[in-house]
């Protein structure tokens, strides 16, 4: 172990990323704790500008233990220079999160290899939004 790492686990301190993740998550518990609020007021859904890779990222910090527990593996797949989005940005990473997280229970102690793939891309004009998002445990792809 580094010795960071070491006094850290010696003195009971977290490490740095360990507090920034919990960190984020006591914020993401906040704004969905005010959306539920919002909700129940009748007040309209924030309509944002987001960045999909960011946001991808951000919910990846908070499945990515859960996954790991269960034995699967998560693979993303972006492409670069996608346009925002217009969306709750608290809503859509509570559906990833939602599918993430039931894809790897549903996969837990199943065969390996256990693989759940996260894509975003941009869309075909003619048949599809501009920017596509699908979550992935089996051949067949859930687009979002």
């Amino acid at each position: 172990r580094s010795l960071p790492g070491a006094l850290c686990s010696r003195f009971g301190f977290l490490p740095a990323d360990q507090i920034r993740l919990q960190v984020a998550e006591g914020r993401r518990a906040g704004a969905i704790v005010a959306r539920i609020r919002a909700f129940l007021k009748k007040d309209p859904a924030a309509r944002d500008a987001l960045a999909i890779p960011a946001l991808i990222e951000d919910t990846r910090l908070l499945v990515e233990r859960e996954l790991a527990r269960a034995g699967v593996a998560l693979v993303l797949a972006i492409e670069p220079d996608l346009p925002p989005v217009a969306g709750d940005r608290i809503q859509i990473q509570q559906i990833l999160v939602n599918l993430m997280v039931n894809a790897g229970q549903a996969m837990a102690g199943g065969p390996a290899p256990r693989r759940l793939t996260l894509r975003a891309r941009l869309g075909d004009e003619a048949t599809e939004p501009a920017t596509v998002t699908s979550v992935s445990d089996i051949e067949k792809p859930i687009l979002i």
